[in-house]
Order: C-alpha cells, then structure tokens, then sequence
C-alpha cells in the first residue's frame, strides 16, 4: 500500500509493478477516471467515497497486478484499504495473500461497493429525519442541498465504476479464473444496484 508516493518510491514501484512511471505521475498528478488497463500488468483505477473537510466525495484508488504481487496507490487514505489493512493487522483476511493477487482486488472492489451502499443508506436515514419535520430552517435546506451534491458526485462515479467492472468481466488477463469471472459479474451487478439505490434516494 502506497499513500501519495514520492519519486523515488515512484521508481521502486514501477520496478515491481513493470508499469511505465508515467502511469504513477498521472493517477497522482490528475483526477484520473476509473479505468482498467491489461499490459504484461493489470491496472484498475476505481472511485471510492471519501470525507473531505466533513463533505463525502469521491476519490481515485489505482490498484496494479503483476505476478503474484499487488500495489495500491493513493493519494490520501481511502475507508475501503483502511478497513483491509485493519483486518489483516488483526490476522483476520489473510487469505487474500495466500492465494492469486485477484482475490485480493475482488475483495477491494466489493469493499467499494459496500462504502457506496452505506454512505448512500446513511443519506437516506438523514433524509427520512427532514421527512419528519413540519417545515426545514435554513441550515436543514443547505444539509439537503449538500447531500444532493453529494448523490451527484455518487452517480457520476457508479457509473464510472461500473464501465470499468462491465470491461473488467469481459477482458482477459492470464490470472482471471472462470471463477473470478463469476466475481466481477456479481460485483457488476452488485454496482449496478448501489447505481439504482442512489438513483431513487437523489430523486
């Protein structure tokens, strides 16, 4: 795991990703969309939910397979790994580095979808509260404003997300398994879902 890495950590990484350098400075020089990428390496940028000075947006977590090895890069740590590196500092999970490097990135991208399904459950518990009130005083109409902000963030980033498991399901790549094929259906799906969910509750 790699948090707004330096050029020299930059230079060790692209050695044991085999990723060109480039492919670093971009995903932390830019607000890079998600994307799936298959060379002699995988390369999956994914949005994720993140808390920003108390508003929920969404940020890019770029994810490279090679080998038998797994790099994650960020640019500020994300819910989804924080949760991942807690369990296995606990010895809970370490199945996900005893078998192929793809368990590992299906757990990931099903963790993401969790965090979207909960930040979204989370609006709508607040939502049904404002329901309840007779009228809504002015910091209640900015809390509705900022959370239909954030639904849209939500919405451009499933959607993202889920053009990149559509392709993720489809591709090739020499570790897939018919069984992890089986995964990123579900995980497609799943999305597709949380897509919805999100869809009504902005509505």
């Amino acid at each position: 795991r790699s948090i707004n890495p330096s050029k020299e950590e930059i230079a060790i990484l692209s050695q044991i990703t085999k990723a060109p350098i480039d492919e670093f400075k971009e995903f932390l020089e830019e607000d890079e969309r998600p994307r799936l990428e298959i060379q002699k390496y995988l390369q999956l940028i994914f949005r994720t939910p993140f808390i920003e000075d108390g508003e929920v947006i969404t940020v890019p977590v770029s994810v490279f397979v090679y080998g038998n090895c797994v790099v994650t890069v960020e640019k500020q740590r994300t819910g989804a790994l924080d949760y991942i590196e807690g369990l296995v500092k606990q010895g809970r999970r370490r199945f996900l580095f005893k078998k192929s490097p793809i368990t590992f990135l299906i757990y990931f991208v099903d963790k993401v979808n969790d965090e979207f399904f909960a930040k979204i459950d989370s609006i709508a518990d607040t939502v049904d509260l404002f329901r309840e009130k007779k009228s809504l005083d002015k910091e209640m109409m900015e809390k509705v404003y900022s959370l239909s902000v954030t639904l849209a963030f939500f919405n451009r980033s499933l959607m993202a997300n889920i053009e990149v498991l559509n392709h993720l399901r489809k591709a090739y790549f020499r570790l897939f398994t018919p069984k992890d094929k089986e995964q990123f259906e579900e995980l497609y799906f799943d999305a597709l879902q949380i897509l919805d969910t999100e869809k009504v509750q902005r509505e």
